[in-house]
């Protein structure tokens, strides 16, 4: 028999055991390290939630407007210290987020004594503007409050940065027909009072106020016109208030409420192109943002469509330059605030964009009853079915 040797070699014993000496030579291996990312605070989810929740209030756009108003009302007709004013825009804005209503008429009110302590004469045809507006307030009071801050914010520095975004914002808000109303207000009533007071408009519309200005300044109601007092400090608030009030009900000031309408028109005419000129851009912008955003499924529609606000700064400069009147390169970057609010607004799922809303419910109020709503269901059942209960048993 062959001789047969025990104990082969490492080679060629699959189940041979390691050498103790090589493990003690090897390197031990490298403890994995895991990095945890900071995560922020509670709070600060906390803090954004809640933030989001009070943009989303239904009122909230409504509470901006009105402040923004009120706040631009206080630069161009300054009466009350700065510490009432800081009372008022808090005291406004919680009125309109309870109910716009409430806080338009608070707005009115509000701006009143203004007008009548910078501006007698103005003062009446602003009530005039209250009067119609408490006419129509009932059912139109979120158009009135964006016509409103429209024609306030050109008279500000505000206006500069804000009109445009506004202007946008109020398309999407109201709707294409409602926004066509507030264009076409808002430029006319800006070149009026533009026109009355002098005031140059920061609102990117192309109206010459020094021009308009001359045209009526040779009337006997023009210094009722124009805003030229210091603002009122709480000692003497009370004294300032009394003599505007006298000179506000005075017949030298009451005998030229009509000469004022017709002051109006004359501030108009002195430059017709130019306000039809960009009355016809706004209503044409109208049109083109609010089919956008009803038309469009993009997440943002709104930052999107708010491009085509380029067309006002545009409009501006090129009418300012054909009339060899100076112009502000500011409204430039009131364009570019514009997307980026409502890029903002869109990523954190806040709701701007109600134009498809207002166009359904102007729908189903034009039919009446004839046209049910879908959103609360059929009023019929199966129950109005015929021999229902025949084919349910059958089956």
């Amino acid at each position: 028999m062959p001789n047969i040797q025990r104990g082969g070699s490492k080679a060629t014993n699959p189940k041979s055991k390691p050498d103790l000496r090589d493990l003690s030579t090897k390197k031990p291996a490298k403890k994995r390290r895991i990095v945890v990312k900071g995560k922020a605070p509670l709070y600060i989810y906390w803090l954004k939630d809640l933030l989001r929740q009070f943009a989303s209030h239904k009122n909230f756009p409504d509470a901006l407007a009105t402040s923004f108003a009120l706040a631009s009302i206080s630069f161009a007709a300054p009466f009350l210290p700065l510490p009432i004013i800081i009372a008022l825009l808090i005291l406004t804005f919680v009125l309109t987020m309870i109910h716009p209503l409430i806080g338009l008429m608070a707005l009115f009110f509000e701006s009143l004594p203004m007008f009548i302590y910078q501006a007698p004469l103005l003062a009446w045809l602003f009530m005039l503007f209250m009067g119609v507006s408490f006419l129509f307030g009932f059912k139109h009071y979120r158009t009135i409050t964006f016509i409103y801050m429209l024609i306030a914010l050109p008279f500000s520095s505000l206006g500069y940065f804000i009109e445009i975004p506004a202007f946008v914002l109020t398309i999407m808000i109201v709707g294409t027909k409602r926004g066509i109303i507030s264009a076409a207000v808002a430029v006319l009533i800006i070149a009026i009072v533009s026109g009355l007071t002098g005031l140059q408009n920061t609102g990117a519309i192309a109206f010459n106020a020094t021009l308009a200005h001359s045209a009526i300044s040779s009337s006997a109601y023009a210094n009722y016109l124009v805003p030229d007092k210091q603002v009122a400090s709480l000692s003497n608030l009370s004294s300032a208030w009394s003599s505007a009030a006298g000179e506000f009900f005075s017949f030298k000031v009451t005998g030229g409420i009509v000469n004022a309408l017709f002051l109006s028109i004359v501030a108009i005419a002195s430059q017709p192109i130019n306000v039809l000129i960009e009355l016809a851009v706004l209503v044409i912008l109208v049109f083109i943002i609010s089919n956008y955003v009803i038309s469009s499924r993009s997440k943002y529609k709104g930052a999107i469509a708010s491009l085509f606000s380029i067309l006002i700064p545009v409009t501006y400069i090129g009418l300012s330059y054909l009339s060899k009147k100076p112009y502000s390169l500011y409204p430039f970057i009131g364009f570019l605030i514009t997307p980026l609010i409502l890029l903002i607004s869109e990523l954190n799922d806040i709701p701007v964009i109600r134009a498809l809303d207002v166009m359904k419910q102007d729908f189903r109020a034009k039919f009446g009853e004839g046209f049910e709503d879908l959103t609360s269901g059929s009023k019929e059942t199966l129950d109005d079915v015929a021999n229902y209960e025949e084919t349910k048993e059958e089956t």
